[in-house]
Formats: C-alpha cells, structure tokens, sequence
C-alpha cells in the first residue's frame, strides 16, 4: 500500500465503498426477467453462427426463469425459420421483428403487426433513388422480395441466410408494407443517407437510419425496438426496468437506452454505446455468454468478476485509481468505455453518470 498516495481516511473510506459496490453488482440482474438480442452483429459472429458459449449462457438464464427472446430488424417469419439453424430452436419465447413493427408470442401463439409502410409511399422512396447504384428489398414470408437480381441483393442474401425472389414491384406495391431496405455497398452508404435527406413526401411521414454496412431502412416514425419490446413486457405483466438488452447499431440505440439493462457488444456503434449501461465483447468473441457467464453478470454470482476487493485481473480495490489500462492489459477486447474505475464496480450506473475524481481517488 502507497501511504504517501492514500491516507488512512481515505483507504478505510475506499474498503467500505467496496464492500457496498460488491453487494450492488451482485443485484445488477435482480430485477431482470427477460433477456431481448438483436442478431446480426450482436448474437450471430462474423460466420453467421451462435456459439456454443452463448447457446449454454441462453439455457442457463433460462433455467433460471429469465425468459430469452429477439429483438431484430428482421422479420418474424424469417428468423423463426433460422433458430433451429443456430441452435436456439425452444429457447426463444418471444420476438420483436421489424425494428418493432410486429411482435411474436410464443406461449400465447400471438402476432400482431403496427404501422406498415403506405405502398405508394415505398414507390415514391424508391424512385428518389432510381439514378443511385442501390438495389431494393422487402422481407415477407421468410423470402426477400426484390425488383432485380445484382451483387448486392446475392450479398443480402448470403448475410440474412435467406433466399431472394424477383418479382413485379408495382403489383407488390399494391398493398402496405412494414418497411423498404435499400441494399448499396459501404462505400455508396454516405451517399444513401445524404439523399434520404432530401426526400419528402406531403402526404406521409417516414423514418429511416442505418442498420449495417450495406441497409439503410426507411420505416414509419412511430417504429422502434421499444414500442414492441414494450407491448411484449406488458403482455407479460413486466416493465421496462424489468428487461436486459443487447445490441449493436444505431437501430438498437432506443432500446439500450430503455432498458433496465443495456448492453452493447464491443462492435457497437458509438451511438449506441453512448447510452450503454455496460459494454461486453464484440460478437467474435461471445459477448452474450461472457457477460451472462455466472461470476460475471450477477445472475448467480458477483458481477464482472469483482470479488473480495479484487478484480479478476489482479489489481487490488485501492489500486483502481488508473486501472482501465489494466484490465485491457489483462482482458483484450474487453473495453471498459473509458471509466476510471473497473467496470464490475460501476454499480449498473448509466453512462451518463460519470465518475468524478477526488483527490487522488475515483469516486462517484
């Protein structure tokens, strides 16, 4: 112990601030009784797979009565036809598809859909890019519908693991629709946001943001994650606080911030992290298992590893003044969003509550 750096004052003060941080990490997961992923970049790894890891993490919670559902912007049809392909086949108790516009029951056998896109709304969105090197999509029925077949509906394709199918547009188009992908290389999105910029419509009002590398989505206004994730927790008897998020993109940004628990994956976007109660590993390196692992996540035991006083790196409580470099030393690819303090003792603070310094010591 550095005496000259820590009085007795302040380490006697530092022991008792630990021993209280230890028993709110262990009560992070406490009130938690559902657990919502997204997929593509939070559950799924670079492969397209869902590892071993995150399938145990996913049974034990579950054994634990914690119900897993996903929350995607995908749609309900499609990605109930995927979990058996990624292991998760009667795990699932509920989804949220579409980025909110329909939700699924699996107890009550329950779908129901909101606030479909106008079809002559879609057509109009689509010639405001007809001169772009863009192509276009609607999910339905498990199939991505497309006007024309190019590279980038076959990249499309191959990411969602889902079949295309060619057809006429404008018979399409006769009837609403949940929302309009437009598929353009990386290199072509700046462009694709700036024109949707320009876009207007004096009869209908849309939404759209970014979602990968390759989508730009355009959807209607009153969508989002937390509509149906709330509606869901509701039919459950549940609130908000009562749910734990994971996710990566700007589409997931309002359910991370909602939630009693958000977590994004290291990959996140900085958006998204913004709002983050915590950040886990990206999606190549099991961010879901690790953080749900027990002697991390506090389902069933400490949270993030700090127990007697002592992270799992090694560094002692009263030397966690600098330690963030520590644990990235320690623990690559676990980012600790630039907290003065190790993040297993950050309490389930939001990031907007900083901790402040005093004197020689964090504090918050």
């Amino acid at each position: 112990m550095c005496w000259d750096l820590f009085s007795l004052k302040e380490y006697v003060k530092l022991v008792e601030n630990n021993i209280y941080e230890q028993n709110q990490g262990r009560n992070v997961m406490k009130n938690i009784k559902v657990i919502m992923c997204d997929i593509d970049g939070t559950l799924l790894n670079s492969k397209g797979i869902v590892t071993t890891k995150t399938i145990d993490a996913i049974k034990k919670v579950r054994e634990q009565g914690i119900l897993f559902g996903i929350s995607t912007g995908r749609d309900v049809p499609s990605v109930k036809r995927l979990f058996g392909k990624w292991g998760i086949g009667g795990l699932v108790d509920m989804v949220v598809g579409s980025n909110g516009g329909e939700i699924y029951d699996y107890k009550t056998d329950y779908y129901e859909e909101n606030f479909a896109l106008p079809g002559n709304l879609i057509a109009n969105i689509m010639e405001h890019y007809k001169d772009m090197d863009v192509n276009f999509a609607i999910h339905g029925d498990g199939v991505l519908y497309t006007p024309k077949e190019d590279e980038l509906i076959k990249i499309l394709s191959k990411g969602d693991q889902l079949p295309y199918e060619v057809i006429d547009f404008d018979e399409y188009l006769k009837e609403d629709r949940l929302k309009l992908l437009i598929v353009c290389k990386p290199e072509t999105m700046p462009a694709v946001i700036e024109r949707a910029k320009t876009f207007k419509n004096e009869r209908f009002k849309c939404a759209s943001l970014q979602t990968t590398q390759h989508l730009f989505e355009f959807m209607d206004p009153r969508i989002s994650k937390s509509f149906g994730l709330q509606k869901l927790m509701e039919m459950h008897g549940f609130t908000m606080e009562n749910l734990c998020t994971f996710g990566d993109a700007d589409n997931d940004y309002d359910m991370t911030l909602h939630a009693g628990v958000g977590v994004v994956m290291a990959n996140g976007s900085e958006k998204t992290k913004s709002v983050a109660d915590h950040i886990t590993k990206d999606n190549d390196h099991d961010g879901i298992g690790v953080f749900l692992h027990p002697g991390r996540s506090g389902l069933t035991g400490e949270f993030c590893g700090c127990t007697g006083g002592q992270h799992t790196c090694g560094n002692k409580s009263a030397n966690w003044r600098r330690n963030e470099s520590a644990c990235r030393e320690h623990e690559p690819g676990f980012p600790y969003s630039g907290y003065a303090v190790c993040n297993g003792c950050r309490r389930g603070y939001r990031k907007s509550e900083f901790f402040q310094r005093s004197g020689d010591l964090y504090a918050h």
